[in-house]
């Protein structure tokens, strides 16, 4: 991809238009393309978005998690340590989480967040906006046993609901606490303590 960005860049100093296109998914977001954008922006070549898929953001519209406010994270660390270091951080928030992760690394991923927020809401998008399709919706705790009864095939999107979540039932904008949430929150304050 990168070798191309020049050809791109030549083509549109020549007068040509040119389109960034994909098939899975937005181009710029947790891909490539974010490259491309980026040598344009600082070579002052215009770039025009045309909205498209963008699977973290189909994922929270059909989450019903509190979603004025969210931390897209793309695809988490690959090493054990950075990765810990990241789940530690999204559990410690207060604030919706969306990322990206690949078949081969979700059941990790999963043990581990149901180590560090069992009860917290998650909902799992496989293959968003595609063919084969699929949504799960429970606690990180159910999602661990999920992906061991389901073994995992295509790319996911994850996210993690709020400690705080906004109850559609009593009227816009009211706040109820998670159950695990009060938990969550007292785990942090005790680690803080320490």
């Amino acid at each position: 991809h990168k070798r191309r960005i020049p050809d791109i860049i030549s083509l549109v100093r020549a007068g040509k238009s040119v389109a960034v296109v994909s098939d899975a998914g937005t181009p710029g977001i947790s891909d490539p393309g974010m490259e491309l954008a980026d040598t344009c922006a600082k070579e002052g070549v215009p770039l025009v978005p045309i909205p498209g898929v963008c699977a973290a953001v189909a994922a929270i519209s059909v989450s019903g998690f509190f979603s004025n406010e969210f931390l897209f994270l793309g695809f988490l660390p690959r090493k054990g340590s950075e990765l810990k270091r990241k789940l530690d951080e999204i559990a410690s928030l207060d604030k919706t989480c969306v990322f990206y992760e690949a078949p081969h690394r979700v059941q990790k991923t999963f043990k581990l967040l149901a180590d560090l927020i069992p009860c917290r809401n998650v909902l799992i998008a496989r293959e968003i906006t595609k063919l084969h399709e699929e949504l799960f919706r429970g606690t990180a705790s159910d999602a661990r046993v999920w992906f061991e009864e389901h073994p995992p095939k295509g790319e996911f999107t994850v996210v993690i609901s709020s400690t705080s979540t906004v109850d559609l039932s009593h009227g816009l904008g009211q706040e109820r606490v998670n159950d695990q949430g009060v938990d969550d929150q007292k785990k942090l304050q005790d680690a803080l303590d320490a």
